[in-house]
Formats: C-alpha cells, structure tokens, sequence
C-alpha cells in the first residue's frame, strides 16, 4: 500500500462534519485537484471559508511516511 493515503476533510455537514476518503492512490495530487475544483466553485458562487489545517502541518496523511518532520500538505 506504498503512495496510498488518507485525506480528512471538516465540512460543514451536520450529521457527518468530518469525511474521510481512506486508501486513496497519490494523495497529494488529490487533494491538489480537490482544492482546485472547492476554489471554481467558491468563485463561481461568491462563497469563502476558512480552510482549516491540522496540527501536524497539513490535512493530507500518507500511510508509508512516518517522519513527521517531512513536509505534509
């Protein structure tokens, strides 16, 4: 499962606020197209929110990278 990840997301949905998408192949690029396609739609929609980040530097986890000292987006 080397290059797979998980990517924890705080929505503002009420019965589930925080998502997961768990065993995903090449996270970082990911959640770079995610955040590509959330900031479209906040333009399209006039709509801005705060981006929340995690304690540990990012919101992107992979599972083969246990130093955490590395750079996380």
């Amino acid at each position: 499962m080397f290059g797979c990840g998980t990517i924890v997301m705080n929505v503002k949905d009420v019965d589930t606020p925080i998502k997961e998408v768990k065993s995903i192949k090449a996270p970082r690029d990911v959640l770079a197209q995610l955040d590509k396609y959330i900031n479209i739609n906040r333009d399209r929609y006039r709509v801005r929110g705060r981006d929340m980040v995690g304690g540990d530097g990012g919101h992107c986890h992979d599972h083969d990278d246990f130093d955490i000292n590395d750079d996380i987006i």
